[in-house]
């Protein structure tokens, strides 16, 4: 009989060939390894486990952990750049807190005024149509493009549904020229149905521009995706809601806003003087105190463009002193009736 030539892989036998039997091991077996069922009954030798002795569901686990392990490290790496570039755009793009013109308004929001990155919900209040609220949110986006570097030279994105149309109508050119923007500036968006507006806002704040936009609400995953898109951006969206809805989620702020009698005229007393609006904080994320307290009365100037804070006697005759009334009343008669 011819000699069989050695097994150059001692670890996987041939099987049908007759093989002399190995020296014992002089050390112990790995961990994690079991004995050669090949070897006629004897079981000198420890090999890794065979796949096949493994469930499919562990041996598809133990096929897939080194991809899963590369994939989990190029997501890393590709998150760790992705984040580096945010940053240096956001250095870039970085816009100062834009204000309302009134100094006790913007120190109750915290920062120096409102935040540029964020979402700023707008109602009209119960007693009020949505006109307040529209009004006021364009008179925002008049300070914020006067204000802000080189946005009085990008559009503003006005986006809302054909159903908010019906009942509220389009932007007025002549009116948006007398409050000092431009109508050529104005981007038109107008969806039969919310998420396609949701979607056009989204776009708009990737290509960092002013959005106004009015919906009757606004869900929380779609509130949050628009929070962190104007936060990624650095630029704000004005959102107007119906009043009766609930709020939205993840906003930078919250006004409920009303429409109030406009102040006299300063040459003509038959004439509207400065439109006034009563303005209530309802939310602040960067100072959440600030939402307390009574409602402000607030007064825009069309030659300045800013809102101004109307103080509490306007328009209202002092009261008389109590004092000096019950010292009349404590006089005797006689010298009352001398006077």
């Amino acid at each position: 009989m011819d000699p069989v030539a050695p097994n150059p892989n001692p670890r996987h036998p041939v099987h049908g060939v007759s093989q002399s039997r190995p020296e014992p091991l002089s050390r112990p077996p790995e961990a994690g390894a079991r004995p050669c069922p090949d070897r006629n009954g004897e079981l000198p030798l420890a090999v890794p486990a065979d796949l096949n002795d493994v469930p499919a569901a562990a041996q598809k686990f133990a096929v897939d952990l080194p991809r899963q392990a590369l994939i989990a490290g190029l997501q890393a790496r590709i998150g760790s750049i992705e984040r580096r570039e945010r940053q240096i755009s956001l250095q870039g793009s970085k816009r100062e807190p834009w204000t309302s013109g009134a100094s006790a308004i913007d120190a109750r929001l915290g920062g120096g005024g409102l935040d540029c990155g964020g979402v700023h919900e707008i109602k009209s209040g119960m007693d009020s149509n949505g006109n307040a609220a529209l009004g006021f949110a364009w008179r925002l986006a008049v300070r914020f493009s006067g204000q802000q570097p080189q946005a009085s030279q990008t559009p503003i994105l006005w986006c809302t549904t054909d159903r908010s149309i019906g009942e509220m109508g389009r932007p007025h050119g002549p009116g948006l020229m007398r409050l000092g923007l431009d109508p050529q500036r104005l981007l038109l968006v107008e969806a039969r149905r919310s998420i396609d507006v949701l979607w056009a806002i989204e776009e708009g704040l990737k290509s960092r521009v002013l959005v106004l936009a009015m919906l009757d609400e606004i869900d929380l995953v779609a509130a949050r995706r628009l929070s962190l898109a104007a936060e990624a951006n650095a630029v704000p969206v004005l959102l107007l809601t119906h009043p009766a809805h609930a709020p939205a989620a993840s906003t930078a702020s919250r006004w409920r806003v009303s429409s109030l009698p406009s102040a006299d005229h300063s040459f003509d007393s038959r004439a509207p003087g400065a439109p006034r609006f009563r303005v209530q904080i309802e939310r602040c994320r960067n100072r959440p105190l600030a939402c307390e307290g009574q409602p402000h009365v607030l007064e825009w100037s069309d030659e300045t463009r800013r809102f101004r804070m109307v103080p509490g006697v306007v328009d209202r005759a002092h009261a008389p002193p109590k004092s000096d009334e019950r010292k009349w009343r404590r006089l005797p008669s006689g010298l009352g009736a001398g006077r």
